[in-house]
């Protein structure tokens, strides 16, 4: 028996290096088999259906949680609420995200996430687990309990891995800290992706730990030292150094719309990600929520603790696309690469995900003209439908 073939007649395809007009593309099974000029495809057999823009799937470096569920529930709840929920929102694939607690809670955690990326999900594919401290400097943890903030070493990074089954693929840590340096160089030898972040670095001491193998940073401006003219601290190392990627949430509310412009002129969009941040109140109405060991308030969407600092987002990465479409001077290519394949990259997974090619991963979503995801398609199933 065939593999299951879908034929996809796209006004436009943005894959994401150029955007194409009038393309077939075909999947088969999981993967993409064609992309071609509508007029050159000849192929027979096989489900059709029309779409605006064909992009490549979103991917989310940063989940803590939604449609309800927080990642360190994932025990009781399991991870199918958060995989579907982010898939109403074009996203393909994510890391579900771990924050600071208290050792007990945080291995207990990780170890439910280990179990749970065992198992394939109903919408957006876990690749992976991202763990946002606890080796972050107290003076810049913002919602996450201070109870829970280490000192960085190594030992304790292996026993929290082991508890993951190997599954952290993504580390935040300060660099400032005593035994940063040895734990970076440690993790850069075994994680793809080594990030500073929630951390009140200098510029030296940020271009110590960038030397060590740390070239990405955690939702830029957010947690991290203010840039300033005599002290540029991390920042100045994200704007100056073309080595860094850097994560920016891009709702308006943890960065001001014409700072992500400034970046986006600064920095090349090459460099630069799209991440969320979003917590279990994604995809939901406001209220009391849910953030690792945290009771969080959402009100208009925005979500603070009980002492009035930001606790995550809401956001979804639709959103974060149509928003840098609306304040930037970039083109759509560069904008759905920083919602894809500039991800895929820093994951090391950039030759099977984050394109619309032949032969990659069939992880694709499908928009109408005003950016509004009407089909979601994971390893080559409709995992979400608009109508």
């Amino acid at each position: 028996m065939g593999s299951k073939k879908l034929v996809i007649e796209a006004k436009s395809v943005v894959t994401p290096f150029e955007e194409l007009r009038d393309i077939i593309v075909e999947v088969e099974g999981r993967y993409i088999s064609q992309v071609v000029p509508a007029q050159s495809f000849h192929s027979q057999g096989g489900s059709r259906i029309a779409a605006d823009i064909v992009a490549p799937g979103f991917i989310d470096l940063q989940v803590n949680g939604a449609g309800g569920v927080d990642a360190s529930q994932v025990a009781e709840l399991g991870l199918d609420t958060v995989s579907t929920t982010l898939a109403r929102f074009g996203v393909t694939g994510f890391l579900p995200t771990v924050i600071t607690a208290p050792q007990r809670e945080l291995v207990q955690s990780l170890n439910a996430l280990g179990r749970a990326l065992e198992k394939p999900l109903d919408g957006a594919a876990a690749l992976g687990i991202h763990l946002e401290g606890p080796f972050i400097n107290p003076v810049k943890r913002g919602a996450h309990p201070v109870n829970g903030v280490k000192i960085p070493k190594v030992e304790y990074f292996q026993k929290l891995q082991d508890a993951a089954n190997g599954r952290i693929v993504y580390l935040t840590l300060a660099p400032e800290l005593p035994g940063s340096l040895d734990l970076i160089k440690y993790a850069r030898g075994v994680l793809p992706i080594v990030s500073m972040g929630h951390s009140d670095a200098t510029y030296e001491q940020a271009l110590e730990a960038m030397r060590a193998g740390c070239d990405f940073a955690t939702h830029v401006f957010n947690a991290m030292r203010d840039f300033h003219h005599r002290e540029p601290g991390l920042v100045g190392i994200i704007l100056t150094e073309t080595r860094m990627r850097a994560s920016v949430i891009a709702d308006g509310t943890h960065v001001h719309p014409a700072v992500v412009e400034m970046l986006l002129k600064v920095k090349e969009p090459t460099r630069a990600v799209l991440a969320t941040d979003c917590i279990s109140a994604a995809g939901m109405p406001d209220g009391e929520h849910r953030f690792g060991t945290l009771t969080v308030f959402v009100k208009n969407g925005v979500c603070h603790d009980q002492e009035g600092r930001l606790a995550g987002s809401t956001l979804t990465m639709d959103l974060a696309v149509r928003n840098c479409l609306s304040w930037t001077h970039l083109a759509r290519t560069a904008i759905f690469r920083m919602a894809s394949y500039n991800a895929a990259e820093a994951l090391g997974v950039a030759d099977r995900k984050g394109t619309v090619t032949k032969g990659a991963d069939a992880d694709l979503v499908l928009l109408n003209e005003t950016m509004k995801v009407e089909k979601t398609i994971v390893a080559g199933q409709i995992v979400y439908s608009r109508n």
